[in-house]
């Protein structure tokens, strides 16, 4: 597990003006250098190298250095857990890093923060993406036969789908009702080239 913070970061912002012309940069070259470690620690039994997870990010107003860093983690396909939920009362941070309470979410936030994503994936995973602005959310995976459970795809349809979503399968099978928050993907007989899509 790591962390991704930039050295410019102000708990709860706002931060300075060339915070993302400096950080973005820096905050893309966190996962790179994990990414490098991790081939450093494959193993006969984990030859891509162990599991990661972003553990730690965020403690931030500024929705555009959260876009980039969720973004980042879509693109080297790596969940993440977001500082913080709830107020901890941790000595180590402000008590209005939490999203609830003392302070509530803005809608910005939740928009980036309630992504659609996929929590399993019955294959090899590819891509996955997931753009707040427009709440297009795209997955490509190749698909095991032999996993008999279902890729699962969470759908926020409260946050950013209020009136609906489409969704497109192709070399696999929805077995999901109409509007479900949960999508659940089954895989064919042989294996495939899996793309799935949402869009309001």
């Amino acid at each position: 597990n790591f962390h991704d913070y930039c050295f410019l970061h102000v708990p709860n912002g706002p931060e300075p003006p060339n915070f993302g012309s400096v950080c973005g940069p820096l905050e893309r070259t966190v996962f790179s250098q994990h990414s490098q470690q991790r081939a450093t620690d494959a193993t006969r039994a984990q030859p891509g190298g162990p599991s990661w997870l972003l553990t730690e990010f965020g403690a931030t107003t500024d929705t555009a250095d959260l876009n980039r860093i969720t973004s980042d983690a879509n693109a080297n396909l790596v969940g993440w857990i977001y500082w913080q939920w709830i107020n901890y009362d941790d000595p180590t941070g402000s008590h209005s890093s939490a999203l609830w309470p003392p302070r509530t979410a803005t809608p910005s936030q939740l928009d980036v923060l309630s992504e659609t994503y996929a929590s399993a994936i019955a294959g090899t995973p590819t891509s996955m993406s997931f753009d707040p602005t427009t709440a297009a959310f795209s997955l490509h995976f190749r698909s095991k036969p032999s996993i008999r459970a279902p890729t699962v795809i969470v759908v926020p349809v409260a946050t950013h789908y209020p009136r609906g979503y489409c969704l497109r399968v192709s070399g696999a099978r929805n077995n999901s009702p109409r509007g479900a928050s949960r999508v659940d993907i089954v895989n064919g007989s042989r294996a495939t080239a899996v793309a799935v899509t949402v869009n309001p």
